[in-house]
């Protein structure tokens, strides 16, 4: 095979000690490797040619452009510091491609690994049934982000990576060009993945979403079995329930709400009702989640929820009182029973406040930042996230933040 590929590398801060020796075990298809970071001490040992772009940023997605552009190879590959390849991987890959020549993207399959514990994902093959990723509205689960080969001139001409998307911009370069992608699995070749942190921002996934939703026919392509013809409204009830469910499922509870409220509109069901209940729950919204006990549940139903509403108020109330008291070490006795019962908003930012009395800066920013992706509107909330990102140098994170979350989609 005398066809190569550049591998263009996303510097990280954890390294695979198994990085540069899975590239030279894959050296006979590499043309060269071309670095985001600065020069380090360990590419010495490489054995094909190798530049530093010397850049600095957080935005993977300005970090993928910036490496293609100084690419010169026919096909790329994007790995991380923290990723390594089996030694067979690219031939895998390349002969993937043979297989389906017109392809533009050939995925391999993925091991993770996180705390000593070792997790493999195969995946499937989705040539020409390209559109049918779009059913589950969570590409990320049907492919690998790193060890992936692209044909160049695909990624060119369809303008690179989305630099809006931070990390979540493969995922989202995948939704919006899906009718123009012929994909490949390679079913043999796999990439493996240090996890370096599992702290996600969850809010990209939830505009991608959001806006995909825009792109795409919802009876044909993203919806094409809810019955459209035999009750229409019925099945845009359920469309838009199972978009409330995929924007939950990221903890974005103010958005999931409105599909909710959608699927109400369409067609009155107690299924959306009491998902719409639960994530004003979730959020910390007591008297919303209260006045839709009226709407129409089962009394069984109504009295269970009513029950569970009241007791977490008062759970809430309870643990914020403790705090303001200074019984943070009783607070913190309890919490991991309270999370098994009630995982809201309001917890992580009494979590947030427990933080930074202690101390912890860095955890009691993530903890505020995950209570305003659950509830963007809650004025405690974002005042103590900006207020801490601030000490923290990142009001420019909180403020994409409560863009993605409350000023678009």
């Amino acid at each position: 095979m005398s066809e190569k590929v550049d591998i263009l590398v996303i510097s990280s801060e954890m390294v695979d000690e198994n990085f540069v020796e899975s590239l030279n075990e894959n050296g006979e298809y590499i043309g060269r490797v071309v670095v985001s970071g600065e020069k380090k001490e360990f590419y010495s040992s490489l054995d094909v040619p190798v530049e530093f772009l010397s850049l600095e940023s957080r935005n993977k997605a300005f970090l993928r452009n910036r490496l293609l552009e100084a690419s010169s190879a026919d096909y790329v590959l994007y790995l991380h510091e923290n990723s390594s390849l089996e030694d067979d991987t690219i031939e895998e890959l390349f002969s993937a491609l043979n297989d389906r020549p017109e392809a533009n993207l050939i995925y391999p399959n993925e091991v993770i690994f996180w705390n000593d514990v070792e997790t493999v994902r195969n995946f499937s093959d989705y040539a020409e049934r390209e559109v049918e990723l779009l059913q589950s509205l969570a590409i990320e689960n049907m492919m690998p982000e790193t060890g992936v080969l692209f044909k160049s001139e695909f990624l060119k001409s369809s303008g690179g990576f989305d630099e809006r998307f931070c990390d979540y911009e493969f995922y989202y370069f995948v939704y919006k060009n899906i009718k123009k992608l012929k994909l490949k699995w390679a079913e043999f070749a796999f990439v493996n993945n240090r996890l370096v942190d599992t702290f996600i921002d969850t809010s990209y996934r939830s505009l991608a979403v959001r806006e995909v939703i825009n792109f795409y026919d919802w009876k044909k392509e993203i919806f094409p079995l809810l019955g459209w013809k035999e009750d229409e409204n019925v099945a845009f009830a359920t469309a838009n329930t199972i978009i409330g469910d995929r924007l939950a499922s990221y903890i974005d509870f103010l958005n999931a709400s409105e599909f909710y409220r959608r699927s109400l509109f369409c067609f009155h069901n107690t299924v959306s009702l009491g998902k719409l209940f639960d994530v004003y729950m979730l959020m910390g919204r007591f008297d919303d989640a209260f006045a839709l006990l009226g709407e129409g549940f089962p009394e069984d139903e109504r009295r269970e929820r009513e029950e569970k509403l009241n007791n977490v108020k008062k759970i809430i109330s309870g643990l914020e009182e403790a705090v303001e008291k200074g019984e943070v070490k009783e607070v913190i006795a309890v919490m991991n029973e309270v999370a098994g019962y009630y995982k809201g908003a309001p917890i992580h930012n009494i979590m947030g406040v427990i933080a930074y009395l202690n101390g912890d800066m860095e955890s009691a920013y993530r903890f505020f930042f995950k209570a305003v992706t659950m509830n963007p509107l809650e004025r405690d909330y974002l005042l103590n996230l900006t207020d801490m990102a601030k000490k923290l140098g990142r009001e420019e994170e909180v403020e994409g933040l409560i863009n993605r979350l409350v000023k678009q989609g």
